[in-house]
């Protein structure tokens, strides 16, 4: 009950933030902004160095006065950015490696979500439960005003994944009889995955724009009968001709959401309109011509001011706006391939979203090489300085975990090499790291 209306209450103050001029929108965050350096400066050894060295003024000072902060910044150092003592690295880490579940919480108190993104670096972001119904709380935005909807949700589920972990949580907050929301794992082969959907006739479809275009294709070939009324997507940049593609098949207009692992929900489009929202009410954007920075106002467990994510955000030129908030073009963040091989079945895709969410301790960096169509080689960088016996139990971590994934895809012919590299390739074109390479 105490979720639900943490929900609500910020739902009732994003309302109200709709009203604001653009003035009043940006004195409300320097307020927030100033409560939340007075609180890391207390409680965070981290940001207390920060704002010592840097001469930071508490009353008066904006995130452009602290330096920016990147998640290798943020996992070297952990332990002095959290300020509840009860987070720590270790345990972090001891959790992740055991709990499948995405609705079990660290110490029954904290939400606590990983990715390795796009970089193929391990991160983990700790929320505390009023922090994460409050990033939530923008779900509300672009729910329809009807809940009773058969909602579908196709991701990578048996972890502590962001987008499995948001649909699990904000399903428990309702009745059934309002939401009937089921989750669908990722790793199941394409044809389990296109029967569970056959049979659920779901109203709101849900899932990454890759998954989205493999189910149009199941669509067109006939074998996927679905008729949804609305389409959500996120977690990758949303090409055109994809758009234009899942619409058309569906026709059902598609919604960009823009999420992350670090801020939960940072903005979202709306149907039949280009462009994203950028949600300014508890996070702070500053956009760069490669980069964006994000300061969010509203997590005070694990504080990131000014913290650097690898999307490009371009602001649309709009002569008339009727909220307060910035308006960007789509999203034009790393777009990733999926790595479709040859099963015993035909032909089924391990989606990059799989392997984004792919959590092994000791497991620093990864990217995947298609050798063939039925082979790929899983190379990797360990966490320095483990003995030989450390390093033998992760090289066997990422051999079974890998082995689970093929199985459940009905990929048992798919062969695979784990081979250990001093460095990554990265794409000749655009000089960028590539988690999967073909």
């Amino acid at each position: 009950m105490k979720n639900l209306l943490t929900l609500a209450k910020f739902a009732l103050d994003h309302k109200l933030n709709e009203k604001l001029t653009r003035h009043q929108l940006e004195a409300r965050q320097l307020k927030k902004f100033r409560k939340l350096v007075a609180f890391v400066n207390e409680r965070s050894p981290f940001y207390a160095r920060v704002i010592e060295k840097n001469q930071i003024d508490i009353e008066c000072c904006t995130p452009q006065n602290f330096p920016k902060i990147t998640k290798t910044d943020l996992i070297k150092n952990f332990d002095d950015i959290i300020t509840d003592p009860r987070v720590t690295q270790k345990e972090i880490l001891a959790f992740l490696s055991r709990s499948k579940n995405p609705a079990e919480l660290f110490k029954d108190s904290f939400y606590v979500v990983h990715t390795s993104g796009s970089s193929g670096e391990i991160g983990y972001f700790v929320y505390a439960q009023h922090e994460w119904f409050k990033g939530l709380s923008n779900l509300l935005r672009f729910q329809p005003s009807n809940l009773r909807k058969r909602i579908a949700f196709i991701g990578p589920v048996g972890g502590h994944y962001t987008g499995v972990s948001m649909a699990m949580s904000s399903q428990q907050l309702f009745s059934k009889r309002l939401l009937n929301s089921k989750v669908f794992d990722v790793n199941d082969s394409l044809q389990t995955i296109v029967d569970q959907l056959n049979q659920l006739q779901p109203h709101i479809l849900i899932s990454y724009p890759s998954i989205l275009r493999l189910l149009a294709e199941q669509t067109r070939s006939g074998k996927l009968h679905i008729k949804p009324k609305l389409i959500k997507t996120s977690g990758e940049a949303l090409l055109p001709g994809d758009r234009a593609f899942i619409e058309h098949t569906f026709q059902a207009s598609l919604v960009n959401i823009y999420i992350s692992s670090e801020n939960l929900i940072m903005g979202s489009g709306l149907p039949q309109q280009e462009g994203l929202l950028l949600f300014e009410d508890n996070l702070m954007f500053e956009l760069n011509d490669d980069h964006i920075c994000v300061t969010n106002l509203y997590n005070y467990t694990m504080p990131l001011i000014r913290y650097t994510v690898g999307d490009k955000l371009v602001p649309e030129q709009l002569t008339k706006q009727p909220y307060p908030y910035m308006k960007v073009k789509e999203v034009l963040g790393r777009s990733e391939q999926d790595l479709r091989l040859a099963t015993r079945n035909g032909e089924d895709a391990i989606s990059h979203h799989i392997l984004t969410e792919f959590f092994v301790q000791n497991l620093e960096r990864f990217q995947i090489k298609k050798t063939s169509d039925s082979s790929f080689v899983f190379r990797m960088q360990a966490s320095p300085h483990l003995d030989n016996l450390q390093k033998k139990k992760l090289l066997e971590d990422i051999q079974y975990k890998l082995n689970l994934i093929l199985n459940k895809k009905l990929m048992t012919n798919v062969q695979f090499s784990i081979e250990e590299v001093d460095y990554f390739s990265v794409n000749e074109k655009s000089g960028k790291f590539q988690l999967v390479v073909i």
